[in-house]
Parts: structure tokens; sequence; C-alpha cells
């Protein structure tokens, strides 16, 4: 949202009114117009917001170089004093005072109230020495509009054309192209301190993705030695299941061999028992036949 004003690009939209009737003016016995734009596109910076307040205002010059005392008063006016009074509360500089050549005219103009319509409203911020530069120039470019501003019916209270003079023109000139340069110096500024914060952020993010990259190698290094350590488990369980097979299948057949013997004690213990009842009825056999053997014996001794 940019628009040119005098070919120069502002960083603010602003729309001039219709009703405004801007009127070429002769100034000092010359016509003056601001700077042209830069041609180069990387040469453009964003001016400050009073180029569009003096959009139709062309000033040119037809004087030829300015001579030693004009010189001399724009250096003694460019280094007034800054006055804090309460038009001028927040340090802005005395630009009531204005030289005309030979006589000073005091212009009574609260230039905090100037602004035109539809233009994005201003915002109050501490001035430091460096900006009373676009100041000032703002402030001249209001008092140029509001001399050939007419609204409606009611013309708006004009400002003696003799303040832009010789000297005046200078000053600006001057003003204009110190702010200029401190905007290119803000940009180089802007973007060496771009490049470090990149160069900053891209070593820290190439230390970070070797950290991580350390980090990540370890972490592989422990889940190899953790599956390995599983496996060994893993084949270690199986064995000692197969040893736990092996030593149930010898219980069960030394608990058969024990079963075997024990049934064999008993067949024997039974055999054993037989015998020894068959011997007594055999002895018991014998001593009878003993005795009868006797009997019979005596019988026939007898006979």
């Amino acid at each position: 949202m940019s628009e040119t004003a005098g070919n120069i690009e502002t960083p603010f939209e602003h729309k001039p009114d219709s009703r405004v009737q801007p009127v070429s003016t002769k100034i000092c016995e010359g016509e003056w117009h601001l700077p042209d734009s830069p041609t180069d596109e990387t040469d453009r910076l964003d001016l400050p917001p009073f180029y569009s307040k003096c959009e139709e205002l062309k000033f040119e010059t037809t004087e030829t170089t300015p001579d030693k005392e004009a010189m001399q008063s724009c250096l003694d006016v460019s280094d007034q004093p800054m006055r804090k009074d309460s038009t001028h509360q927040k340090g802005y500089p005395d630009l009531n005072i204005i030289q005309t050549g030979t006589s000073k005219e005091i212009i009574e103009t609260d230039f905090s109230n100037l602004q035109p319509i539809n233009s994005p409203p201003k915002i109050a911020f501490p001035v430091k020495q460096s900006e009373t530069t676009h100041i000032m120039t703002e402030n001249h470019s209001s008092l140029c509009l509001n001399e050939n501003k007419e609204i409606g019916n009611d013309t708006v209270q004009m400002v003696p054309s003799q303040a832009f003079n010789r000297t005046e023109m200078i000053r600006m000139r001057i003003h204009l192209l110190e702010l200029i340069e401190e905007l290119k110096l803000r940009r180089e500024n802007s973007l060496e301190q771009i490049n470090s914060i990149r160069d900053s952020n891209e070593s820290s993010l190439a230390a970070l993705k070797k950290e991580h990259q350390n980090k990540i190698t370890n972490l592989e290094l422990i889940q190899h030695k953790q599956q390995i350590t599983l496996e060994n488990y893993i084949k270690e369980s199986k064995h000692l299941k197969d040893e736990l097979q092996c030593l149930q299948m010898a219980n069960y057949s030394m608990e058969k061999e024990v079963k075997e013997q024990d049934r064999r004690l008993k067949l024997r213990d039974s055999l054993r028992d037989t015998t020894m009842t068959q011997m007594a009825a055999l002895d018991k056999k014998c001593k009878e036949l003993t005795r009868k053997m006797e009997q019979l014996t005596e019988n026939h001794s007898k006979a």
C-alpha cells in the first residue's frame, strides 16, 4: 500500500481530497520541486508521509547556485535551538520564526493540528536529534499545502508566500538529502543485522543437527546392543527349556525303573514265602515218615 508523491514512494496510503484544488505556486522568484525518485528499485526507500501532503506542489528552481550569504543564513536557521513551550511540547523545532531575507515574520499556526482529510492519524513519538529534519520538512509541507488549499467556499488561512525563500529551499533540500542518507544507512544496518541473525541461526541449526545426529547414532548403537542381548537371552531360554525337557524325560525313566524294581522285590518276597511254607510242609512229612518207619521196624523185630 504505497503511492507515489512527486515520484517518491511513501509507506502510507493517502488519497488526496477531491475538494482541494492544488495550485502551482511561484515562490521567491523561482519554482521548486521535490527531488526525483531513484531509478533503481533497490535504492527506493520508504519515506515519511509528508510527501503525500505535497503531492501536487512542484517547485522548480530557475535560479543559479545560491551565494555565500544565502548558504550562511541556511546554516544559521538550521542550527536554531529546539523550543519547548505550550505549542511545542514534544520537542518540535522552532519553525514559527522564518527568515525572509531582511525581515522576520512570526506565523502563529498550530502545526500539530494540520492534517489533510482522509489521511492516516499521526502518532506522537519522542523526537530524537536525527528526526528533527523529518518534522521540519513536514511542517514546511503543511504550510505549503495550506497556502493553496480551498475547501468548498471556505478559504483556508493563507500562509505568506514570502516564507519560502531561497534559504528555506536550501534548508529543505539539505534536510531531504540528510533524511535519504539516514534511511539508506538504516536499511544497510538492518540488512547487516538480518544477515548476522541468519548466519547465527544457520550455525546454531548446524550445531543442533550435529548434536542430534550424534544422539541418534548413540541411540542406534544402544538399540543394536539391546537387540543382541535380547537374541542371546531368547537363545539361552530356549536351550534351558530343552535341558529341562531332557531332565523331565530322565526323571520319568528313573521313576519307571524304580517302580519296576519295587515290583520285582515284591515278587521275590512272595516266592520266598511260598518256598518257606513248602519246606516246612516237607519237613513235617519227613518227620511223620521216620516215625512210621520206626514203628514198623519195632513191630517187625517183635514178630
